[in-house]
């Protein structure tokens, strides 16, 4: 494997790794959640730059089906914005279940480094507003703050 092959894999799993940061952040959600699905179209590109094929999971076109029937539900919505954002959910989340069924090798070797890691960072956000600030900030939907 050459040094753009490695460069590329490390890239790749650094936007995964970044990712998953601002997921348990858990701040700004409709920011988090529009990342989400370009950090997952960036992945893809990344992908077809090391494999030159994106290769699909078994029942994708029938997890597509059900992503446009919930895309219909746009038209009788009384919270279009609230439905988008669940929306982009659904999508990002395929986009993760297509980089996992891509990068298998790869998450194998690396994805407990980028799980400690992520958990020593969301521990030490914790330790810093448990101990030094003195007051844990009430953050819905995050890995390190109570709700």
């Amino acid at each position: 494997m050459g040094i753009r092959e490695t460069m590329i894999k490390l890239l790749g799993l650094g936007l995964l790794g970044f990712s998953l940061l601002l997921v348990g952040l858990g701040r700004q959600l409709f920011l988090v959640k529009l990342v989400g699905v370009v950090v997952t179209g960036l992945t893809f590109l990344i992908i077809k730059l090391i494999k030159n094929k994106i290769a699909f999971p078994k029942y994708f076109r029938l997890w597509l089906v059900f992503l446009l029937i919930l895309s219909l539900s746009f038209f009788w919505t009384k919270n279009t914005v609230a439905s988008f954002e669940e929306w982009l959910l659904f999508l990002a989340g395929t986009g993760f279940w297509v980089i996992g069924f891509n990068l298998k090798k790869e998450l194998r070797k690396h994805l407990w480094l980028i799980l400690i890691s992520l958990g020593l960072v969301f521990g030490g956000i914790w330790g810093y507003f448990q101990w030094v600030r003195g007051d844990l900030p009430v953050v819905p939907f995050s890995l390190w703050g109570h709700y």
